[in-house]
């Protein structure tokens, strides 16, 4: 998954997308039961859909789609804020990592996060980072 990350930092986004998949993939079939075809065909659809979304209308247009496959949000705030950040919406981002915090979500790597990046200068986002234990550091 990091490794995803890391394309998607990049600019490689066929190449996060390509990993994404093949990390699904490997994480259904690693379960009790082998992966069946129909969830297989489920996870190679979603990943169809983000790889049309950024060959078609490029890179908001593949934020949009991963919001759009956020199937509950309420249980992935985390994520939903750093795409909130990646569309330019600062406020929206901002109250989604104070539900994360709130729930006591994993926010390992807030401050490293690349998705995160637009937010570094926002002052509740720095408060965020001092609750959390984090070193003052100067962006």
């Amino acid at each position: 998954m990091r490794a995803g990350r890391a394309y998607e930092a990049e600019g490689d986004y066929i190449k996060a997308i390509d990993h994404f998949q093949k990390f699904d993939l490997i994480m259904s079939e690693s379960g009790e039961k082998d992966a069946s075809d129909e969830e297989i065909a489920k996870i190679t659809r979603k990943y169809d859909a983000l790889r049309e979304a950024f060959n078609q209308a490029g890179l908001k247009a593949y934020w949009e789609k991963c919001l759009a496959q956020t199937q509950h949000p309420e249980n992935s705030s985390f994520e939903v804020a750093a795409i909130f950040a990646q569309l330019g919406e600062t406020e929206k981002a901002l109250q989604w990592l104070t539900k994360a915090y709130e729930k006591h979500d994993k926010m390992n790597y807030l401050r490293f996060d690349h998705r995160l990046d637009s937010l570094h200068q926002e002052r509740r986002f720095l408060e965020l980072l001092k609750k959390l234990g984090y070193p003052e550091s100067r962006y």
